[in-house]
């Protein structure tokens, strides 16, 4: 199997024009330390003339990957320890009102369709849109919901996924029919519950 897909990688890195392949791999918490040979393996088939370099970058979940982590700081793995998990750089949610509200404005902006002239809060909230409402002013409300809500001794960062599944609720589920009148931090909280179980409690600080 490695060689099979050492062979992939070399052709497209040929076709590309490149002696570096860039390999992700998302939920790399959910491997199991002895999967990470064939990585080596790969790397290996790689290095034969005419060689190509191989990159790894591992996108893991922190809540979970400490086992794994663990495992390759075991003398038993020095030899995986020297190829991969070399550096690592913290990724994290919106940490701040302000963060959220750029986020917020690219409803505003973005068009749909592309090219279209007309953006996604606009489609949804086509008058209110006219007379000049904007999703990124309603950052404050959105952020006020969300420090109230998070749970006991979480950090403050409000995970992407999340954000996106509260707005799609609150835009698509409830303004978009109901209209502005009913927004306010009752639906934004109910909102977020929906997107996020976890925050369905009042954990004030």
């Amino acid at each position: 199997m490695a060689k099979r897909m050492a062979s992939h990688l070399r052709e497209y890195a040929f076709k590309a024009g490149t002696q570096r392949v860039v390999l992700c791999i998302d939920d790399a918490h959910k491997l199991r330390i002895e999967q990470w040979d064939v990585f080596s393996e790969i790397a290996t088939y790689l290095e034969y003339r005419p060689s190509i370099q191989l990159s790894v970058i591992s996108v893991l979940d922190a809540h979970y990957a400490q086992p794994l982590l663990n495992a390759f700081r075991s003398p038993k793995y020095s030899y995986l320890r020297g190829r991969y998990m070399n550096q690592t750089i913290d990724f994290y949610g919106i940490q701040s009102q302000r963060e959220l509200r750029s986020v917020l404005s690219a409803y505003d902006t973005l068009q749909y369709p592309a090219d279209s002239g007309i953006s996604y809060t606009q489609m949804i909230l086509p008058e209110d849109f006219t007379a000049g409402w904007r999703l990124a002013d309603q950052s404050d409300l959105l952020w006020s919901v969300f420090r109230c809500r998070r749970l006991e001794g979480e950090p403050l960062a409000w995970g992407m996924q999340s954000v996106i599944d509260t707005v799609q609720f609150l835009l698509l589920d409830y303004l978009a029919i109901d209209g502005l009148k009913t927004l306010n931090e009752s639906l934004v909280a109910h909102c977020l519950a929906e997107a996020s179980p976890e925050y369905g409690g009042t954990r004030r600080r």
